[in-house]
């Protein structure tokens, strides 16, 4: 079996242009056609990765788009590893690696401190503390394939649940800084006092209400303490789930629903943000849709799209975002100001959360014209 890198090749001479090659690592793979592996190969041997506008790499997405692989995805894979691909001549496989070996393994990088340091809805203001990653075997690719789609869904959920607040008092790391509830009304945007949305201001060391004037200071272990009255919730992740648990009470109650302007923007390749003007968002229990471009733009995405959304807080210095799409395109929508509020894209995402749980659990009700089983 021989091994090659891209650099040992650039013409790629055992790769011929009918040729089917499998792109990936493990069982993770694409296929394409020889010729369409070969364009990309030259472009990124040529130290020409942004030759995008070059007829060959177009030719390339041209034709990853005909055989329904994304050509960025393609392109971000093999691009800038270098060393880090080798192709297998005898299976006509492209193999990450790491250290000289395949990587086929499942493994999870968890990074403790990361989010006391820089948690997204502190605008970007980094706090002191160390930070560090834990690099781990999850699953062996034998133990993947012995094992079923949902014992797989566990494991990986097990892996992935864990609560950076809860970690940083257990472990004692203070955060001094006097900036550290900036932005805080980001996630928790309902004021479990008077019930109002959209009046919580986190600022400096407080968080306050404006519509009932009660404050809570957050301490330096990040936990909340009222400086008046009752504390409802001393841990944040506490007072999220409450929001949760409010969201849905509306989708219950057919009440929930998101109305706002936004500024759009696209996105459609790898090389960036097209922002296209101001349009309309609206969400409910029918999903989002979203118009604008004076009229020739109109997207819906049902609930049972996306198990989540991507909602981020001052995005690149823009914004809080909320992010919806499919593959053919992605659309970026920044919430305006109306009348000095900013609706929440927190509440949309777990709106958005909600709503995919009742699309599933409807979907998975028996219909009425079922037949019922023997012995039912």
């Amino acid at each position: 079996m021989v091994f090659r890198k891209i650099s040992d090749y650039p013409s790629l001479p055992d790769v011929q242009d009918d040729d089917l090659v499998l792109i990936g690592s493990g069982d993770n793979t694409y296929t394409v056609k020889g010729s369409v592996f070969k364009a990309f190969v030259a472009a990124i041997s040529s130290q020409a990765v942004t030759a995008a506008k070059d007829a060959q790499t177009a030719a390339a997405e041209a034709a990853l788009a005909a055989a329904s692989v994304d050509p960025a995805m393609f392109l971000s894979l093999i691009a800038g590893k270098g060393d880090n691909l080798e192709f297998d001549a005898d299976e006509g496989k492209l193999y990450l690696t790491s250290g000289g070996e395949r990587i086929s393994d499942g493994i999870t990088v968890i990074t403790q401190g990361a989010f006391a340091r820089d948690p997204l809805y502190n605008g970007l203001q980094n706090r002191k503390v160390r930070t560090s990653a834990d690099v781990t075997t999850l699953l062996t690719l034998e133990e993947v394939r012995g094992k079923s789609a949902e014992e797989l869904d566990a494991i990986v959920q097990k892996a992935f649940d864990f609560d950076n607040l809860a970690e940083q008092y257990e472990r004692g790391v203070k955060i001094t800084e006097t900036f550290r509830a900036d932005g805080l009304h980001r996630i928790l945007y309902k004021c479990p006092a008077c019930m109002a949305e959209g009046d919580m201001e986190g600022k400096g060391t407080e968080l306050t209400c404006h519509a009932c004037g009660k404050t809570w200071f957050l301490n330096e272990d990040s936990r909340l303490e009222a400086t008046d009255g009752v504390t409802e919730f001393p841990h944040i992740p506490d007072w999220y789930d409450w929001e949760r648990q409010e969201v849905k009470r509306e989708i219950d109650r057919g009440e929930y629903r998101l109305d706002t302007p936004v500024q759009i923007g696209l996105m459609v390749d790898y090389k960036g943000l097209y922002m296209v003007g101001d349009g309309w968002l609206t969400h409910s229990k029918d999903g989002f849709r979203l118009t604008g471009c004076k009229g020739k733009l109109n997207y819906e995405q049902k609930p049972c799209v996306s198990h989540t959304l991507n909602a981020d807080f001052y995005w690149y210095c823009i914004g809080d975002v909320i992010g919806i799409g499919n593959r053919d395109c992605l659309y970026y929508c920044f919430p305006k100001d109306v009348g000095g509020r900013i609706p929440p894209v927190a509440k949309a995402r777990l709106a958005t959360e909600e709503l995919y749980k009742a699309a599933m659990a409807e979907r998975r009700r028996p219909s009425r014209t079922d037949k019922p089983q023997k012995g039912e």
